[in-house]
C-alpha cells in the first residue's frame, strides 16, 4: 500500500481535491452572467427592442450556419454518413457494441453513442480540425474535446438526430437523441433498442455504443471514531514525515498551498447545501458554494441525500475542509437515492471543462461504476484540458480496476484509510489506485440544516 507524502495526499483527503497550485482567479462566471444580464434590461426587467433584434440575429446566424454544415452533404450512399463496410449482423458491429459486464448496471434502452470523426472528417461532414484517433491526452495526442471546439453543437446535435433516425427507420421502433452531443467525449446519448444500436455500430461513421450503466455515491456506512477538536483526518495529512506517533491534535499546512484560495472546486456528487455554515466565509460573510449545475432533470438542483454536501465540507469546510478558502461549484449528477447514470456524470465533466474555462480548477468525483470507456475518456480530456480530476477508488473491496471512473488514466484515484494507517475493509486497491488517505470516521457538513454534520465512511 502507498501511504502518499503531504505534498500529494493533503490535496486528495479521501478524494478531497488536489488544491496545490493557488493562483489569482477571476469572478464566477455565473456572477458575471448575472451582472451581464441586469446591463442590458430595462428598470421593469423587460427586454429591450435591441435586446430582441440581437437575439433574432443570433438565431438567423446560428441557422445559417447548421444550413452552411450540411449543404451539398450526401447523407446516404456508400460515401454517405450511413456508409458501412462491415455490416449490421458481422461480429465486428457487434465488438462496437459495448455491453456492461453485469446486466444489474445498466440502464435498459440507453446508449452513448461516439462518432468516429476520422471517417466524418474525410466524407466532409465535419472540418478537417476535427478528426482526432486518440483520447486521454498525453503529450502530442489530440483529444475529443479539443478537436470539437471549432464545431457548433448545433452541427453536432443535427449530425447526431440524422444517425437516430437512420436507425430508427432501418430498424423499426422508437428511437432518440437526448441531451445535446457531448464534445468531451466526441459523441452523444439516445434511446435506443438493442438492434437499433446494433445497427449504427455497424456504420463507418460511429466508432463505438456503449451501454449506459449506473453510477452510485462511494459512500459507505456510518462510523464512529475518537478524535480530538482536529478531526484524525486532517490531523493525520498534514505531516511531512512520520506515522500516527507525529499526530498533535492540529492541523498546520504549508503557507504556501494558500488554504485553496484562488481554485475553483467542481463537487460532482448529489449537489451541495449552499447555505450551511461550513461554507461561510467569515471575513466576506458570503458563501463559498459559487454556483450549482442540475443534470437530474425530475429533482431540483437541492442536495436531497447528503453525499455531496459531506464531501463539499471534506473539501472546503471552514472546519471540516482541506482547502478552506477554495471556491466550491456544485454539478448535481446523482439524485436523493444517491444513483446516477454514466451519460449525467459525463454531462457533468463537460460543463465542469468549460465553467472552468482555463482557469485554476480541480474535479471531485465521489462516486462510481461498473467499467465505462466513455466515463473514463470524459475524465482523460478533462485532464488533457489542463483540470486535475480527484476520484473514489469504491468501497467494494476489490480491484479498483474494474470500476470507471477509478480505472481512468487521467484520474488521481484514492483509496481509504482507518486512523490506524490501514486500508478501510471496504476500499479497493489495486495498481490503478494512486493514494490512500483517510476516509474511516470523516465528520463534516451534512444536508438537513445549516450546521447538521455527520459521520461516515467510504473513499469519498
Amino acid at each position: 500500500m502507498k501511504i502518499a507524502s503531504l505534498a500529494v495526499i493533503a490535496a486528495a483527503f479521501a478524494t478531497s481535491a488536489l488544491l496545490l497550485v493557488p493562483s489569482p482567479v477571476s469572478a464566477s462566471e455565473e456572477a458575471d452572467a448575472a451582472e451581464n444580464g441586469s446591463s442590458i434590461r430595462g428598470s421593469a426587467g423587460r427586454r429591450t427592442q435591441q435586446d430582441q433584434q440581437d437575439q433574432q440575429q443570433q438565431q438567423q446566424e446560428q441557422e445559417r450556419e447548421l444550413q452552411d454544415a450540411v449543404a451539398g452533404i450526401d447523407f446516404g450512399g456508400a460515401s454517405g454518413l450511413f456508409s458501412s463496410s462491415i455490416g449490421i449482423a458481422s461480429d465486428a458491429a457487434a465488438k462496437k457494441l459495448i455491453k456492461a459486464k453485469n446486466k444489474d448496471d445498466v440502464i435498459p434502452g440507453q446508449y452513448i453513442v461516439t462518432f468516429n470523426t476520422r471517417d466524418l472528417s474525410k466524407k466532409g461532414y465535419l472540418p478537417a480540425s476535427a478528426s482526432f484517433s486518440a483520447s486521454g491526452g498525453g503529450e502530442g495526442k489530440t483529444t475529443a474535446y479539443a478537436a470539437l471546439q471549432g464545431v457548433s453543437l448545433r452541427t453536432l446535435d443535427f449530425l447526431a438526430d440524422q444517425l437516430v433516425t437512420w436507425a430508427t427507420q432501418t430498424e423499426g421502433g422508437k428511437g432518440k437523441r437526448f441531451g445535446n452531443a457531448l464534445k468531451i467525449i466526441g459523441g452523444f446519448a439516445a434511446q435506443l433498442t438493442e438492434q437499433q444500436a446494433l445497427a449504427l455500430a455497424s456504420l463507418d461513421s460511429v466508432s463505438s455504443i456503449e451501454e449506459d450503466g449506473i453510477v452510485t455515491i462511494s459512500g459507505g456506512e456510518d462510523e464512529t471514531v475518537d478524535e480530538t477538536d482536529v478531526p484524525w483526518g486532517l490531523d493525520r495529512i498534514d505531516q511531512l514525515e512520520g506515522g500516527l506517533d507525529q499526530l498533535d491534535g492540529t492541523y498546520d499546512i504549508d503557507t504556501d498551498f494558500n488554504e485553496g484560495a484562488g481554485i475553483r472546486a467542481y463537487i460532482i456528487d448529489t449537489g451541495i447545501r449552499a447555505s450551511h455554515s461550513e461554507f461561510f466565509d467569515d471575513e466576506s460573510g458570503e458563501s463559498r458554494v459559487v454556483g450549482q449545475r442540475n443534470f437530474i432533470t425530475a429533482e431540483n438542483g437541492e442536495d436531497c441525500n447528503g453525499h455531496g454536501t459531506h464531501v463539499a465540507g471534506t473539501v472546503g469546510g471552514k472546519i471540516y475542509g482541506v482547502a478552506k478558502k477554495v471556491k466550491l461549484i456544485g454539478v448535481k449528477v446523482l439524485g436523493c437515492s444517491g444513483s446516477g447514470s454514466n451519460v449525467g456524470v459525463v454531462n457533468g465533466i463537460e460543463w465542469a471543462v468549460s465553467d472552468c474555462n482555463g482557469r485554476k480548477c480541480v474535479i471531485n468525483m465521489s462516486l462510481g461504476g461498473g467499467a465505462s470507456d466513455t466515463t473514463d475518456e470524459a475524465v482523460d480530456n478533462a485532464d488533457a484540458a489542463g483540470i486535475v480530476v480527484v476520484v473514489a477508488a469504491g468501497n467494494s473491496n476489490r480491484d479498483a480496476a474494474g470500476y470507471s471512473p477509478a480505472r481512468a488514466a487521467g484520474a488521481v484515484t484514492v483509496g481509504s484509510t482507518t486512523s490506524s494507517d490501514t486500508r478501510s475493509s471496504f476500499s479497493n486497491y489495486g495498481t490503478t489506485v494512486d493514494i490512500f488517505a483517510p476516509g474511516s470516521g470523516i465528520k463534516s457538513a451534512w444536508y438537513e440544516n445549516d450546521n447538521q454534520v455527520n459521520t461516515i465512511s467510504g473513499t469519498s
